[in-house]
This record gives C-alpha cells, structure tokens and sequence, in this order.
C-alpha cells in the first residue's frame, strides 16, 4: 500500500506544476493541531500531520490544500461566522462577518478550494477526504475518498 510519504516524494519528483510549501515542525503541527482542537473540538487526523511534515500546503493547477493556519482560520469563519453586507465608509459594498449567536455543528473540516468550483474536505462523520462540488450535487469527484486518493485527484485528476 503506498504511504502518503511515497506519494508525495513520486509527485515533488516528477510533476511539473505542483508546488509544496515548507513542512511544519512536528512542535508547530502538535501546536497548531492543539489549538484547532480547543477551537473547534476537531482532531486533526495521523495521516495528515504525515502530509504536513513534507509540505504545509500543495498546490496544483487543479487546486489546492491549504496551510495548516489557514485550514484553522477557514473553519472558523465557516462553522463560528456569518456574513452580512453593508457599505464601507467609502460607499463600497463590503461583506462583513461577525461571530453566531451559537455555532454550527461542524459536519467536515475544509481543507481547500479547487477553482472557484469545489472545496477538498474531510468528512467528520466518515472519515473520509472528498472533494465536492459547490452548489451542486453531494457525490464526490474523488472516488477514492483517502488522503491519497484526494491527493491523486488533484494531480492527476484521477477519480
């Protein structure tokens, strides 16, 4: 079975247009995962923490996984946040965000973006990385719904 460290070692390798950014210490992961849990009450998952001790990020031309700050801050706006519209004092439409009343129930961590066209997500029900279509339907684009699989999809575009 190949491990997310031989996947990404296969990508840095051989493919032209994925960039991995610099990989987070295990004390920043271990810090940064422990601030997500009080947040959020979330675990980051083993495989993942794997995934950020060889790159804090990856972008391709499909998408991307975002950095482990930006996954925290993300969620919070997400799951803590509504958006209102108003006008800046410049007479500018602006979207504001300010914190609700109550937070949502998180039903997945968000992970990262594809385009403006779907987001990569983990399933905190099932465990499982999928990426899925904004405004459209629930069935995943990635079949395999692992952390390689998810991986896969965005570089190779494989299902």
């Amino acid at each position: 079975m190949e491990s997310i460290e031989d996947l990404l070692k296969q990508i840095k390798a051989k493919e032209r247009g994925v960039y991995f950014r610099k990989p987070l210490s295990l004390a920043k992961i271990k810090s940064l995962a422990a601030r997500i849990h009080a947040e959020m009450g979330v675990e980051i998952p083993d495989e993942y923490i794997r995934l950020l001790r060889v790159t804090n990020g990856i972008q391709t031309q499909r998408g991307y996984l975002s950095d482990l700050e930006e996954i925290r801050s993300q969620n919070i706006e997400i799951w803590s946040m509504e958006s209102e519209g108003g006008v800046s004092a410049d007479g500018d439409f602006q979207i504001r965000s300010k914190p609700r009343a109550k937070p949502q129930e998180m039903t997945y961590l968000w992970l990262g973006y594809d385009g403006n066209s779907a987001e990569q997500i983990l399933d905190l029900d099932s465990g499982e990385y999928r990426q899925m279509v904004l405004g459209g339907t629930d069935e995943p684009l990635n079949k395999d719904r692992s952390l390689i699989g998810l991986l896969r999809h965005l570089v190779y575009r494989e299902s």
